[in-house]
């Protein structure tokens, strides 16, 4: 049976263990945190998925990504854009 779980973004950099096929449904601040909520199936393996956040006029080193979305902090003065590692 699927369910929605919630992944923090910690880092600039964060590795997430999610069920294989997770789909990732939304991205926000919530207290001040980056959070991803995913559809998931709990019952099949885990896959670890790497997610990073880019910071407006900050470059881009990660051409093998795939954009989640954009969270705003601090009434907008800090715009972070999350990006999906792809594994080739």
């Amino acid at each position: 049976m699927a369910e929605i779980r919630k992944y923090i973004i910690d880092y600039n950099r964060t590795d997430i263990e999610m069920p294989l096929d997770s789909e990732i449904l939304s991205i926000q601040n919530q207290h001040g945190k980056m959070v991803i909520w995913a559809l998931t199936e709990p019952s099949k393996p885990v896959e670890i998925r790497t997610f990073i956040k880019v910071l407006t006029g900050f470059e881009m080193n990660e051409p093998s990504s795939r954009y989640i979305g954009t969270v705003q902090f601090d009434d907008g003065l800090f715009v972070n854009h999350l990006f999906e590692i792809i594994k080739r």
